[in-house]
């Protein structure tokens, strides 16, 4: 449990995060927005 909780807040953070944050990490926009969408029991 405390696994899927930790993905919900990292997938939040994810959502907000600037694109040129997102392009350090090498994850576009678009990717960032599908994966912040992802249910928290979905891996």
């Amino acid at each position: 449990m405390v696994t899927a909780l930790e993905r919900r807040r990292q997938r939040a953070r994810l959502a907000v995060l600037e694109p040129r944050l997102l392009r350090d990490i090498g994850v576009t926009p678009e990717e960032a927005l599908a994966e912040s969408r992802k249910p928290w029991w979905r891996r």
